[in-house]
C-alpha cells in the first residue's frame, strides 16, 4: 500500500470530522457550535482561542491520540476560523491539553457526555469543619480591600480614581499607609494597564514621590483578554511565579469583548476572575459609572453594565469629585462588612514642595481646609471683578450660601475687601489694597 500524503490525511480529517458534525449536529449540545465561523472576537464561544478549547474537550472526550488531535485542529481552524490561528499555537496548545489529561488534572469524560458525580450535602458537622479550613476572612487593608477578593472602584471620568490607584501601588510596593491612612503590608503588584499608557502612568507614579518599584510589574496596552481562557492562564502563571498579592485592572471595558449588559456573559468573566480569587490574589478593577448618573437609591446602581458586575463583588466603591475641590470615596457594596464599617472618606489630591499628595481629611482638617479655598477663591473673584456682588460670589464659589457669607465676614474683618451698597441694596465687593 502507498504511503498517504498530507492531502490524503487532510482528506480523511475532513470526511471524519464531517461524520462527526452530523452525528452531534441536534441543536442543543454545545458542541454543535464549532461547525461555524469562528471570527478572532465574539461569535458562539466569544473568539477563535475559546473556540479551539471547546474543540480539544470534544476531541478528548473521543479518545483522540494527540497526534490526530493536531491534524484534525489544524484542519478544523483552516476550514472554520476567520483568519484561520496560527499553526504553532494549535500545536502548542494541543500538546499542553493532551499532557494534562495523562496527567489526569482535566476531566476524563466518556464519549458523548459527561459523567455527572452525585451531589455531596453537608450535615452541620462538615460544615464546620470546612469553615475551620477556609479560617477567618483576610485581608490587605481591614474592612476595605479583602484577601482574594473581587474589588470594584468606579467614578466618572476625571473624578481621581486613578490617582487613588496610583497611590495604591505606591502604598504596596514601600508597605505604609494609601490615601494616608489605611495601613497596608508591603504586596508585590502588577498593574493591567489598558488605559492610560506607560508615560501616563510613570508620571502619575513619580509624583507621587516613587523613582523605583522592585515590587511593581507593569503590563503596557497589551491587549489582555479576560474572555480568553489563554491570556488568563498566562496571568494567573505568572502571578504565581512572582509572588503577586494584589492584580490592578484599569479598566473592565478594556479587557474582554463581552457585552457588558448581558448578565449571563458577565457571569462568565467573573469566572475568569475567580481563577486568580482562588489562588488569593487580590483584584481591584478600574470601572465606569453611568452617564448621567442614576435616580436609583441604590448606591452601586450608579455603576455602568449589567447587575451581575457589583453582584460578584466582594467590595464596590465610588469615587466623587466635589464642588469644593475636594474628593469622596464610599462603600457602594460591601458583602464582607457591616454597615458600620463601610468607610466614606474625604481626600485631597494636593501638590506639595513638588510631590503629589493623596490624602484623607479628618472633620477638623476638612473644614480648615475648605474654608482657606473658600476665602483664597473670594479673594481671586473680587481681585479679578471689583463691585462683584454677594449673590455672583456666592454662585460662583460652589458652596453653601452661610459658608461664603460667614467667609466674607471675615475677609471684611480682616480689612481684606469692602463693600457697597448697590442697586436694590445688593452688596458689591472689591479689594482694600492689603492683599
Amino acid at each position: 500500500m502507498d504511503e498517504l500524503s498530507l492531502d490524503d490525511l487532510r482528506a480523511m480529517v475532513a470526511g471524519d470530522m464531517a461524520t462527526h458534525a452530523r452525528i452531534i449536529a441536534h441543536g442543543e449540545h454545545h458542541w454543535d457550535k464549532l461547525w461555524q465561523p469562528h471570527p478572532a472576537s465574539g461569535g458562539a464561544f466569544g473568539g477563535r482561542n475559546n473556540a479551539l478549547v471547546t474543540l480539544l474537550g470534544f476531541l478528548r472526550a473521543k479518545r483522540y491520540t494527540i497526534d490526530v488531535a493536531q491534524l484534525q485542529a489544524v484542519w478544523w481552524s483552516d476550514t472554520y476560523c476567520d483568519p484561520p490561528l496560527d499553526r504553532e499555537v494549535i500545536l502548542e496548545t494541543v500538546g499542553r491539553f493532551w499532557s494534562q489529561w495523562a496527567a489526569g488534572t482535566v476531566p476524563d469524560d466518556l464519549p458523548g457526555g459527561q459523567t455527572l458525580a452525585p451531589w455531596e450535602v453537608w450535615d452541620w458537622t462538615r460544615m464546620e469543619v470546612e469553615e475551620e479550613k477556609l479560617g477567618k476572612q483576610s485581608w490587605l487593608i481591614p474592612n476595605v480591600l479583602s484577601t482574594g477578593g473581587l474589588h470594584y472602584i468606579s467614578s466618572p471620568p476625571g473624578s481621581g480614581k486613578t490617582w487613588v490607584m496610583c497611590d495604591l501601588i505606591r502604598a504596596c510596593c514601600f508597605g505604609g499607609k494609601w490615601l494616608n491612612e489605611f495601613e497596608i503590608p508591603q504586596t508585590r503588584v502588577l498593574y493591567l494597564d489598558e488605559e492610560m499608557g506607560v508615560q501616563k502612568v510613570l508620571e502619575r507614579l513619580r509624583k507621587l514621590g516613587m523613582r523605583s518599584a522592585e515590587g511593581m510589574g507593569y503590563l503596557n496596552r497589551v491587549g489582555i483578554r479576560f474572555d480568553q481562557p489563554l491570556d488568563v492562564e498566562r496571568i494567573v502563571k505568572h502571578c504565581q511565579s512572582q509572588g503577586i498579592g494584589l492584580v490592578l485592572i484599569d479598566s473592565l471595558v478594556r479587557i474582554h469583548g463581552m457585552d457588558e449588559n448581558d448578565n449571563s456573559q458577565m457571569r462568565k468573566l467573573y469566572d475568569a476572575f475567580k481563577k486568580l480569587l482562588d489562588n488569593g490574589i487580590t483584584v481591584l478593577i478600574a470601572h465606569h459609572n453611568r452617564k448621567g448618573g442614576t435616580d436609583s437609591t441604590v448606591k452601586h446602581e450608579g455603576m455602568r453594565g449589567a447587575a451581575e458586575i457589583v453582584a460578584a463583588a466582594d467590595m464596590a466603591y465610588s469615587v466623587e469629585k466635589q464642588a469644593n475641590g475636594l474628593y469622596r470615596m464610599y462603600v457602594t457594596k460591601g458583602r464582607l462588612i457591616s454597615d458600620e464599617d463601610a468607610i466614606d472618606v474625604t481626600f485631597e489630591i494636593r501638590d506639595e514642595d513638588g510631590l503629589t499628595q493623596v490624602r484623607t481629611l479628618d472633620a477638623g482638617a476638612r473644614s480648615e481646609v475648605i474654608t482657606q479655598e473658600i476665602r483664597s477663591k473670594l479673594i481671586e473673584l473680587i481681585s479679578d471683578s471689583p463691585g462683584i456682588t454677594q449673590s455672583r460670589l456666592i454662585e460662583l464659589c460652589g458652596s453653601r450660601r452661610s459658608v461664603v457669607i460667614a467667609t466674607l465676614a471675615d475677609l471684611e474683618a480682616s480689612r481684606i475687601v469692602m463693600f457697597e451698597k448697590g442697586p436694590k441694596n445688593a452688596k458689591q465687593y472689591s479689594p482694600t489694597g492689603m492683599l
